[in-house]
């Protein structure tokens, strides 16, 4: 399964891409139009959900982050009110039960945490500003850019219910 936003002048819509092997043929199905441009962020691991931003109408700086269930018959939640358009949104690996992504909400470029399908409390990651969140593949580190262009990296660690992180910045890249 592969999934895209459609190729034309309006990226307005998001399609998925189903793969027949036996016919070698490419099969493009519609999953859903949005308001303003819309993009692909991330499928979950089961692939029960996708997670793509929406641009906010009359900005072109800020989108919102949605989650669209991909089995059906549901609306898509709203994950982050505001991140920064065309930047990076990524599910942590495995439970997907963290989303990591990019906003400029403070005033300064940041990378948040928040919680996955049921987002509550945005988790600011990056004291001194960051870009270009990325997951580590066992979801135990997040992977960023500080505002010097100098890849950081956090250690992540939920620890027992209610989900809380223990974020570990002395884990430095030398």
């Amino acid at each position: 399964m592969q999934m895209s936003s459609s190729a034309d002048v309006n990226s307005r819509e998001i399609a998925i891409a189903l793969i027949d092997t036996k016919k070698a043929k490419n099969i493009q199905q519609l999953l859903f139009a949005t308001p303003t441009d819309a993009y692909p962020e991330d499928v979950s691991s089961d692939g029960k959900w996708l997670l793509y931003q929406e641009a906010l109408p009359n900005n072109g700086e800020s989108a919102t982050l949605k989650a669209m269930p991909l089995n059906g018959g549901m609306k898509p939640l709203l994950v982050a009110e505001r991140i920064d358009f065309g930047s990076n949104a990524v599910l942590m690996p495995g439970a997907n039960s963290w989303v990591a992504y990019q906003s400029s909400e403070s005033g300064q470029t940041e990378v948040y945490l928040t919680g996955f399908p049921n987002a509550g409390a945005s988790y600011e990651v990056s004291p001194a500003g960051g870009t270009q969140p990325v997951w580590s593949r066992d979801g135990k580190q997040l992977y960023y850019l500080d505002l010097t262009q100098k890849l950081t990296v956090v250690d992540i660690r939920e620890t027992a219910t209610p989900l809380t992180l223990d974020m570990n910045w002395d884990s430095a890249l030398k």
